[in-house]
């Protein structure tokens, strides 16, 4: 089940049968399939989109089995950042770059800035495919952004959500607290692979509106959506006593080199840059028709890469 914030809830099995990804609103939001969002109070709202959809059962058990989702599985809390042991969000960050798919890339990441290693052919092959069902979109989002198409959906977060052995939070199954992400998720997309998490987000409906309204969406095994958390606040909890596995796939966001052999993240857009960035991703994503990939063209797309 869903809970959209609002007192009601809906079955996420609303979703529609087939690939496509739907525009998400809170209920009762007043105007169109357009939300807004800030990183805190007082602070610009700025445009994001909000599409929902499924993946084929197939394709989820498919991925489960991809070397960089199992190894983030059978990895020791310990050996991760300390995220894992104090909230329990176990993450290791892959590229899916296919173009360099053997190679590592330099990219900004989940743990550290700089050379990431491949994801398995599995995942790999999933970017692939989303980019190739979704050319054109992906082409117009390389233009407004500044990167290559091959890096769109080419950062890839693998995530094992447990209870965490040394807790930390107060809320329960808190993974990760109140936040915006960095540039690198104006183009964000997540799969729920197993278990189940909850996505809380703060949208408006309007520019001139301090009020914003906290929606709380579950998350469940092929749960996908899409969308720009650069934009808005959101949080991550999963249930109590019981593992979550997710993927994120974000932009493989170049790094720059400030001096020899030291690689920082691009400089950050100042706040007009991110007006504008956010208007621009939110009208391709709501103006285009996204579909995911299906079993069938990951196969192909996995059969390519070898």
């Amino acid at each position: 089940r869903l809970d959209d914030g609002a007192g009601a809830e809906t079955d996420s099995s609303a979703c529609p049968p087939d690939l496509s990804l739907v525009p998400w609103m809170p209920q009762g939001h007043p105007g169109p399939d357009l939300l807004l969002g800030r990183a805190r109070h007082g602070e610009p709202s700025r445009p994001f989109v909000f599409l929902r959809g499924s993946m084929e059962s197939q394709l989820v058990a498919y991925l489960l089995q991809d070397y960089s989702v199992s190894e983030v599985v059978r990895a020791d809390p310990e050996e991760l950042c300390p995220d894992a042991v104090y909230r329990g969000h176990k993450a290791r960050c892959f590229h899916a770059v296919s173009q360099n798919r053997q190679e590592e890339v330099m990219m900004a990441g989940f743990e550290h800035d700089g050379l990431h290693p491949p994801a398995g052919t599995r995942m790999v092959a999933f970017a692939t495919a989303m980019r190739k069902a979704n050319a054109a979109s992906v082409c117009e989002l390389s233009r407004v952004l500044r990167v290559d198409p091959d890096r769109i959906f080419g950062c890839i977060t693998a995530q094992h959500m447990i209870d965490p052995p040394r807790p930390q939070s107060d809320v329960p199954g808190e993974v990760l607290g109140w936040h915006v992400d960095s540039c690198a998720s104006a183009v964000h997309l997540s799969l729920s692979l197993s278990g189940k998490r909850w996505l809380c987000l703060r949208s408006g409906p309007d520019s001139g509106s301090d009020a914003l309204v906290e929606s709380s969406l579950l998350l469940q095994r092929g749960d996908v959506y899409l969308s720009s958390p650069t934009f808005f606040a959101h949080a991550v909890r999963k249930q109590e006593n019981a593992d979550a596995v997710a993927v994120q796939l974000r932009i493989a966001q170049p790094l720059v080199e400030k001096s020899a052999g030291k690689f920082v993240g691009a400089d950050e857009p100042d706040s007009w840059q991110l007006d504008e960035m956010a208007q621009r991703v939110a009208d391709i994503l709501r103006s285009a028709t996204w579909r995911l990939p299906s079993m069938a063209q990951v196969l192909a797309a996995e059969h390519e890469l070898r």
